[in-house]
């Protein structure tokens, strides 16, 4: 197998682009990545880029993986979130027993998918758990080699409640192959990820690929390096820079058309009118000051990790803010080049209503909505968030 990221992630894309531009309509018409474009990516390497160097991956700093992640996502908004979600779920091997671990990342290129929500039911028994339930948002489920999910402990069909009162969740790891893929995956965008639900019917899942939800503080020996102490914080910068390689593409097809387009029963181009002008720079601005923030939260972040130093949520702030702001920035970004193209912007036959359809589907994903500012505003005000994320 070739595996090219570490000649330079940006070279891979380059090499990349050409197939994943062939299939990008193709992913968005059949709501699920075609083959070419997943087998591309693989042999490309990029499911390595999170992978632990001591099972053959990359272990790729924060910064440059969010670049090459973005750089997909310019060119395949669907190829960018797939491969971007499942190098995501990599680091949480890290608190698997070690048998574990090895099992699903054993083969560095490996693909992984899930959704935690709604919980299922995970009933102890000898050896493990007998697992049920139905979880939404498997984004590239079908392409996936093992599928991670949550469940509830559950004790004589009632919950098992913890020390803070709260019921007591697991963490779960099993092949595709025990899965059932439900078809549910109908939306306004993001359609090529095919995010089906995943459904669990009293499936036995042995105790090497689960984990009792607590604190990521002791993470197995493959996971030692500054990437893996990013703990869950790692969830929401991979998120935003799918907003951003969106943002870019739009902007740029926008630059595109506006040399040449004239508003029917009008002789001024796009490119002449003061309002386009003004509404091109304004959208060049935001997304670039929404990538600076992004890259320098993850830098700054890097650098204290890379001490040996622990993440405290204090720490974390900059990176989710960041997260935030870049994916927020980036639909009002598309926002402004949705007005500027006219109805160029609603014909199927242009990508501007997929910009558009995509980059606010992206906005609704938990580790970057709005809704995250109120968690990290409770922060910076001296209370407990509600995003329990922030503490593992």
């Amino acid at each position: 197998m070739t595996t090219t990221v570490t000649n330079g992630p940006m070279d891979v894309v380059k090499r990349l682009e050409p197939v994943l531009r062939e299939n990008a309509a193709l992913a968005d018409a059949e709501r699920n990545l075609p083959k070419a474009a997943m087998a591309a990516m693989v042999e490309a390497g990029i499911f390595r880029t999170w992978m632990p160097r001591a099972f053959g991956g990359l272990e790729m700093a924060p910064t440059p993986a969010i670049q090459l992640f973005e750089e997909i996502a310019h060119i395949d908004s669907a190829a960018g979130w797939i491969a971007s979600n499942s190098c995501a779920i990599t680091p949480l091997c890290q608190v698997l027993p070690e048998a574990g671990a090895t099992e699903i990342c054993a083969d560095p290129d490996t693909v992984l998918a899930g959704g935690w929500f709604p919980p299922g039911r995970a009933v102890p028994v000898d050896g493990g758990y007998r697992v049920s339930g139905q979880w939404a948002f498997g984004s590239g489920c079908q392409h996936a080699h093992w599928l991670t999910a949550m469940g509830i402990l559950t004790d004589h069909g009632e919950p098992r409640v913890g020390p803070d009162g709260q019921p007591m969740q697991v963490m779960l790891f099993f092949p595709t192959a025990e899965a059932e893929i439900v078809d549910t995956w109908h939306t306004l965008g993001m359609r090529g990820t095919g995010s089906h639900d995943i459904k669990l019917t009293e499936v036995f899942i042995p105790a090497r690929r689960t984990f009792v939800m607590r604190p990521f503080d002791h993470p197995g020996a493959a996971f030692g390096g500054p990437l893996y102490a990013f703990r869950l914080w790692l969830f929401g910068p991979p998120i935003a820079s799918v907003a951003l390689g969106i943002a870019r593409a739009a902007l740029e097809d926008c630059i595109a058309l506006a040399g040449r387009k004239i508003p029917h029963n009008t002789q001024v181009a796009l490119s002449d009118r003061a309002t386009i002008q003004d509404r091109v720079a304004r959208a060049k601005a935001m997304v670039d000051a929404a990538r600076a923030y992004l890259y320098r939260a993850l830098d700054d972040t890097w650098a204290y990790l890379s001490t040996g130093a622990k993440i405290t949520p204090e720490q974390g702030i900059p990176v989710q803010l960041a997260t935030c702001y870049a994916v927020e920035t980036a639909g009002k970004a598309v926002d402004l080049v949705h007005t500027a193209v006219g109805t160029t912007g609603i014909r199927n036959e242009h990508r501007f209503q997929q910009y558009f359809r995509d980059v606010h589907t992206v906005s609704q994903h938990g580790s970057g909505s709005p809704e995250r500012f109120e968690s990290v505003g409770k922060l910076l005000l001296g209370k407990k968030s509600d995003w329990g994320f922030f503490y593992l």
